[in-house]
């Protein structure tokens, strides 16, 4: 166990019960915002503390659900009113580029309150979706219902898996970073893989329309 999760399980301990359920609010509306704060610390360290008994269940649970939804409205509310100029001003302090943005843009206005839903439990996706549901200005009850159908069940598996492992809760940090990345690597396979299509379809496109106008004239000569 690192010095890390030591000095963040003793505190957390330590704190009083409203503490704790604010500390996990608080953490977990960051990461819906977009920050490094990831919800693989947060929620598991709170399930931790419920089967220590240093904290009620339904406490843990809903001040991460409403932390999780306070954050994801307000970058929402911030992409919604500032649109992409915030992503390319600002965008790189929480890793989030204009291509990006692009990318997230198109999928959420080809499959709209699925793309939310689904982003919701996606690592990495899911702390960066709320940007492009407000540049392309979903509606915001739509967003608000999709957002809390996800949340709900990410913020339910993780809790109540720190509350099976314990003091071991610490142990769901190395698989989940792992699933970061293996998801950052299909994402990145897929744009490879679309942009190849793309590029080909287009030089098929060129080439068909070269022979097309060498059809007529050659049937004119005859």
């Amino acid at each position: 166990m690192s010095d890390f999760v030591v000095l963040v399980s003793d505190l957390a301990m330590r704190a009083a019960p409203w503490a704790t359920a604010l500390a996990i609010g608080v953490g977990m509306g960051l990461e819906s915002a977009g920050l490094p704060i990831p919800s693989e610390v947060v929620l598991p360290l709170g399930g931790y503390l419920v089967a220590a008994g240093r904290m009620d269940l339904g406490d843990a649970f809903w001040a991460g659900v409403a932390g999780s939804l306070a954050g994801s409205l307000v970058a929402y509310r911030l992409a919604l009113v500032n649109g992409p100029h915030l992503i390319e001003r600002y965008g790189h302090y929480v890793h989030l580029t204009a291509r990006r943005l692009e990318s997230s843009e198109r999928w959420v206005k080809k499959y709209g309150a699925a793309a939310v839903f689904a982003g919701r439990l996606l690592p990495v996706v899911r702390s960066y979706i709320s940007y492009p549901a407000g540049v392309v200005g979903m509606d915001w009850k739509i967003f608000t219902v999709a957002s809390a159908v996800g949340i709900i069940p990410w913020n339910l598996a993780l809790t109540y898996m720190g509350i099976l492992l314990g003091r071991d809760w610490h142990l769901l940090l190395r698989p989940f970073h792992w699933a970061s990345w293996t998801i950052i690597g299909v994402l990145a396979a897929l744009l490879l893989v679309r942009l190849a299509v793309r590029g080909r379809n287009g030089s098929g496109g060129g080439s068909g329309d070269g022979t097309g106008g060498a059809s007529p004239g050659g049937e004119g000569d005859q």
